[in-house]
């Protein structure tokens, strides 16, 4: 090892903390070795998931806490962005019986024709991995209805309200995290005066419940994508979740989760919280906190 990088690591040891260091050397391999409960319930609608190499584990971690805190078997649909390997595709499906994975290569063949009258739409996909999450899992989805879940993401209780909507088949509507700022480069205001949408606000996409009818608009979307604001460099990593909040607004049915499916910049979750989306600005929580509150929940190690 250099001596750079061993500078480096040394300097984002100190930052991040020992807590951190110690979750991440040894708490978070302990979940390879997790093993689900027999005699689990299937749940009626998949949940669709978006992983790469580096977060692998942490996908390992959220899909482990929602089977763990829901008491249910959920059918797992894993959409690779080309990165991962047999070794960590075999340890998802020894932990989760029948899931389905689409490989990268796979999901480009049956995308190209999707998108191929679709210029913006194929551009952002290729440029952004987020475009995989925002167009390949509705259009790639075989089920009407699904949760769409960020790896990044931790259950802690058992969550109520995706349970009622999973339990009513006729139940439409899509519901996201609530953010603490507002993530969409085009405002509420001006997406209702400009666009003709009356944008819900404060739309954060990391814990989804969605209809899958709401979020395919296709051609409304390749018309979003040539607004102005949607050009900066600096957004496009919100661009994916302003296009599935704006199709799910425009359909009109369901809204913002509670508050106790947290989104903050906080250092600890609020009391009462059910899930946390550990984003950007707390990303390191989800080690120091996240998993290591959900080792004692989850049995098996």
């Amino acid at each position: 090892m250099s001596p750079g990088r061993l500078l480096y690591l040394t300097r984002r040891r100190l930052k991040l903390g020992l807590i951190h260091g110690w979750a991440e050397r040894f708490i978070e391999p302990r979940i390879d070795g997790w093993q689900m409960a027999t005699g689990l319930p299937m749940a009626p609608v998949p949940v669709h998931l978006l992983t790469s190499k580096p977060d692998w584990r942490m996908a390992l971690w959220m899909l482990t806490s929602l089977h763990k805190t829901s008491c249910l078997r959920w059918p797992v649909v894993l959409h690779e962005d080309g990165s991962l390997g047999t070794e960590q595709l075999d340890v998802f499906s020894r932990m989760f019986p029948g899931l389905r994975v689409i490989r990268r290569s796979e999901a480009d063949a049956k995308m190209a024709g999707v998108l191929a009258r679709l210029p913006r739409c194929a551009d952002y996909r290729k440029r952004m991995p987020h475009g995989l999450k925002c167009f390949d899992i509705p259009q790639l989805a075989e089920s009407p209805r699904f949760l769409m879940l960020d790896p990044d993401v931790i259950f802690f209780a058992r969550p109520s309200e995706i349970l009622n909507w999973i339990a009513d088949s006729e139940d439409q509507s899509c519901w996201f995290n609530e953010d603490f700022q507002e993530p969409s480069p085009i405002p509420p205001l001006q997406a209702e005066s400009e666009l003709g949408v009356k944008l819900w606000p404060m739309v954060n996409t990391g814990l989804c419940l969605v209809s899958r009818e709401s979020v395919t608009a296709l051609d409304a979307m390749e018309s979003w994508l040539g607004h102005p604001a949607m050009q900066d460099p600096k957004v496009q990593w919100r661009v994916e979740q302003t296009l599935l909040a704006l199709a799910a607004s425009k359909a009109g049915n369901g809204g913002l989760l509670p508050a106790s499916y947290e989104v903050s910049s906080r250092k600890r979750r609020k009391r009462g919280c059910i899930a946390r989306h550990y984003v950007g600005c707390v990303r390191a929580r989800f080690m120091s906190e996240g998993i290591m509150d959900l080792r004692n929940l989850v049995s098996n190690f």
